[in-house]
């Protein structure tokens, strides 16, 4: 079976729309240009290839279990120029729907989930019977990576990353090696903070040390390892309802003790706080592994198959100004007439 190109829809047009200016009239049309450029050239490139693009909605599961989830996209609006940028997206978004419908490609929304989760969902699914390459510029989707799904990202001169050079271009053995390290680092994209202790750099020699966080955890309760960095202490027992500015606040003086003593056991009293690193992990990694990820509901799934018009499309490429589109009208659309002809062939 010929292997299927998931688009990660808003990774894509948002990478579009950061990058050169186009215009018509005060109308912003980069994104929408951008996204067709990609889309065409996966349909070019792989003529036998399914296509399909994979839309965002609001991940409630994910702000229930971090309220501050992606919170500076939504401060960064008291930002005039930032709020203006985002909406000059967000006025594209419908052309870019309307007009992959109309090149025939499927779309698929889910209300309740990220194009994070619809990948997590599909790509099992999918690699049970051909190839998956997943397209993005978002690293979360590297741990879907397997020996049948790869992950390309068209905006860094094609790079592609598979499960053979995996560890040469993530400093990780493996995809679930990468995702549990992740979610020790923690996402600023996304504002998941870190769980605390081991940054960037400790990360991949953590994970390639105990090659999973429930290794390390066995291996501390059964005393193989002794933990003795605080980083490793707070990460094999860190569940401290109590932030560490919480903690100190608790503390109650005795006034038995003299001012040398007293200085003493409020110093070893902070540095007895437990941490919360292992809480923080657990819901990191909850927030982060896409194979982990409720299934998405029917009833609130949106599946367009499209359905290719030709001259829809040249209309809203001429209202756009998409020339260089239009200058290379036969070779941009003779993928798209090729699917739609053998789709209508594979119903009849």
């Amino acid at each position: 079976m010929a292997k299927t190109f998931l688009i990660d829809a808003n990774a894509i047009g948002r990478a579009s729309h950061a990058a050169t200016k186009l215009t018509v009239g005060t109308f912003q049309t980069q994104a929408i240009y951008g996204f067709l450029r990609t889309v065409g050239a996966l349909a070019r490139e792989n003529p036998h290839s399914p296509i399909m693009t994979l839309w965002d909605g609001r991940p409630d599961h994910r702000y229930a279990m971090l309220p501050t989830y992606k919170e500076k996209r939504t401060t960064a609006l008291v930002d005039p120029e930032k709020a203006a940028e985002r909406a000059a997206y967000h006025a594209q978004v419908p052309y870019i729907k309307k007009m992959v419908e109309s090149l025939g490609v499927p779309q698929m929304l889910n209300s309740e989930l990220e194009a994070d989760d619809l990948a997590g969902y599909l790509v099992p699914v999918l690699t049970k019977t051909g190839d998956v390459e997943l397209v993005t510029g978002d690293t979360d989707w590297l741990c879907l990576v397997g020996p049948r799904c790869s992950w390309f990202d068209p905006r860094k001169d094609g790079q592609r990353i598979n499960h053979l050079d995996f560890f040469e271009k993530t400093g990780y053995f493996t995809p679930r090696e990468y995702i549990e390290g992740k979610a020790l680092i923690g996402d600023t994209t996304d504002d998941i903070p870190p769980a605390g202790g081991i940054g960037g750099k400790g990360a991949p020699e953590f994970m390639a040390q105990f090659r999973s966080m429930q290794g390390f955890r066995d291996q501390c309760d059964s005393g193989v390892f002794v933990p003795r960095l605080k980083a490793h202490l707070h990460m094999w027992k860190g569940t401290c309802p109590l932030s560490k500015e919480e903690w100190e606040a608790a503390y109650v003086e005795d006034p038995t003790l003299d001012e040398k003593k007293a200085r003493r056991h409020k110093k070893q009293y902070i540095e007895s706080w437990p941490g919360q690193s292992r809480s923080n992990w657990d819901r990191n990694i909850k927030l982060m592994d896409l194979l982990d990820q409720p299934k998405p509901d029917p009833a609130k799934t949106t599946l367009t198959h499209g359905t290719f018009n030709e001259s829809a499309y040249r209309l809203l490429c001429e209202r756009l100004a998409f020339n260089s589109i239009i200058r290379e009208w036969d070779q941009n659309m003779k993928p798209f007439r090729d699917r739609w002809q053998a789709r209508l062939a594979r119903a009849a």
